[in-house]
């Protein structure tokens, strides 16, 4: 069974590649076609998460797992694990301090077409130099809250050891 992946990038220019992927290839797989047909250099940590068709972030499956709860890595989940038709999308993240991002769909399932190797089938735009910058921001915040300091539990003696820093 080969999946048609669309891979689009988080830049202000559009920069898609779409690709044949088995379904039966793990996530490493992927992420490996990602870097490849987008031109990204080896060796940049990365993660995909699970995401909703709003694309809401959700689970991470990261390259390699840096917790020290035991977690899934990209090897040990397969494509079709993630991407069904009910849930098609998974968020990308490469190279951590630039934050590039991908969103990433799953176009079509082939179930006649004979698995092979993953091949780029839809090239358009260029992966500009840098990636754009990141702009964190959150839910507008309600200054009509009213402030106690007296119901907060502060410890007033509280003294800094200044020879600790």
């Amino acid at each position: 069974m080969q999946y048609i992946i669309r891979c689009i990038s988080d830049t202000d220019e559009d920069v898609i590649r779409d690709f044949y992927i088995s379904g039966e290839a793990d996530l490493l797989a992927l992420h490996q076609c990602v870097i490849s047909f987008f031109g990204l250099v080896e060796g940049e940590m990365a993660s995909f998460y699970k995401t909703d068709n709003d694309w809401i972030q959700g689970e991470e499956i990261p390259l390699y797992n840096m917790s020290e709860q035991p977690v899934k890595e990209m090897k040990d989940i397969s494509i079709s694990e993630v991407l069904t038709q009910e849930e098609n999308k998974l968020i990308y993240v490469y190279d951590y301090l630039n934050m590039w991002t991908f969103y990433i769909e799953l176009m079509k399932v082939d179930m006649l077409q004979e698995q092979k190797d993953p091949q780029l089938i839809k090239s358009i735009g260029t992966l500009p130099m840098n990636p754009p910058e990141k702009y964190f921001t959150s839910d507008e915040i309600n200054d009509d809250v009213d402030f106690d300091e007296e119901k907060l539990d502060i410890d007033e003696d509280f003294d800094i050891d200044s020879d600790l820093y």
